[in-house]
């Protein structure tokens, strides 16, 4: 079984309408989708207001990706987002594009040695942790099949370490950009969650 994001944005409701709007929503997935592994809200139990204000709607869509459970209530995120002038949502934009490659870069980089891995003339791995070995053709990720373990030379660990630092040195930056928006404000609800399917 797997799990799909279902994320919805409201605009100028206050909580409690919030509150009823998600409950309807949540009724009519019900009625089209059904209750069970539907990939939809109605697989969902119960609200969850996040105790805490998000600076943009893009936090608030990352932080329900990044944190929430499949099997869990809907999550509800409050955010005030100042609209910025043109010059300072050009650069956004672009900080933007350098965050998303370098998360990309990490993807690239597990790809990149997952196949290099199962390009090898042996036919089996070793992991350095267990002691186990097995067959390369059975190798789905970079961890080992036993005990779970990464099975990455100390080259490649060091090579991680430097993406991850690049990526929350890129996450900073644009967090920064937009901590430094003016203009007028705009607020509003992210609301969703993983929905079992």
């Amino acid at each position: 079984m797997g799990a799909a994001t279902l994320i919805r944005t409201y605009k100028g409701l206050t909580r409690k309408q919030v509150e009823t709007r998600v409950q309807q929503d949540k009724r009519q997935d019900e009625m089209e989708d059904g209750c069970s592994y539907s990939g939809s809200w109605g697989v969902k139990s119960g609200i969850n207001f996040v105790n805490r204000t998000f600076k943009s709607s893009d936090d608030a869509y990352e932080y329900i990706e990044e944190n929430n459970d499949k099997w869990g209530p809907i999550d509800v995120c409050y955010f005030e987002e100042k609209l910025g002038t043109e010059a300072q949502n050009k650069r956004i934009e672009t900080q933007k594009i350098k965050a998303k490659k370098s998360r990309q870069d990490l993807n690239d980089f597990y790809s990149n040695t997952l196949n290099k891995i199962r390009n090898v003339q042996s036919k089996t791995k070793g992991c350095k942790s267990c002691c186990s070995r097995f067959p390369i053709s059975t190798l789905g990720s970079l961890n080992c099949p036993n005990c779970r373990k990464p099975l990455l030379t100390d080259t490649e660990v060091k090579k991680v370490s430097k993406i991850n630092e690049n990526i929350k040195k890129e996450k900073i930056k644009l967090s920064t950009l937009i901590s430094k928006k003016g203009g007028k404000t705009l607020t509003g609800w992210v609301v969703g969650g993983w929905c079992s399917c």
